[in-house]
């Protein structure tokens, strides 16, 4: 079977037509995959719970940190009669 000239165009176009619905394609799908997340109903529901618990768990820090205060001795002890 030969081939005309007719079937090797549109065989042509057809491969063109294709490689450019690849290419919007693949261009849909970066689109896609580069925009932000949309927010979830319970984002703000979530940020409100986060700075509560930071806020609980720094007053409960405060509370229950034992703080050492460092003690200095009062009388210095010296060497005497040590010769260097």
């Amino acid at each position: 079977m030969m081939f005309t000239w007719q079937d090797v165009l549109v065989a042509e176009q057809k491969r063109a037509d294709a490689l450019r619905m690849a290419e919007r394609e693949r261009l849909i799908r970066t689109i896609l995959r580069a925009r932000e997340p949309e927010p979830r109903f319970y984002h703000g529901l979530m940020v409100r719970f986060g700075g509560w618990m930071e806020s609980v768990g720094q007053g409960l820090k405060k509370r229950y940190t034992v703080v050492v205060e460092p003690s200095i001795p009062s009388t210095v002890q010296t060497n005497k009669g040590c010769i260097l």
